[in-house]
């Protein structure tokens, strides 16, 4: 039967397989919070009125 040795895993392939599980499940959780909370709809909507108005700057700036 296998069995996994003592120090299988090198150090460093460790601590990508830590980083990735923390920023994954970070993100996950922060966005679990905001869909409970309903924030999602107005981040939605603040991006759409930022997405306009960049719009509507790069059409002001090529009438010039």
């Amino acid at each position: 039967m296998w069995t996994m040795q003592e120090h299988y895993c090198p150090e460093q392939l460790v601590m990508k397989i830590n980083a990735l599980y923390l920023t994954v499940f970070t993100a996950y959780t922060i966005d679990h919070l905001i869909n409970e909370t309903g924030i999602s709809l107005y981040l939605k909507n603040k991006i759409k009125i930022v997405f306009v108005i960049k719009k509507y700057l790069r059409m002001e700036c090529l009438q010039f």
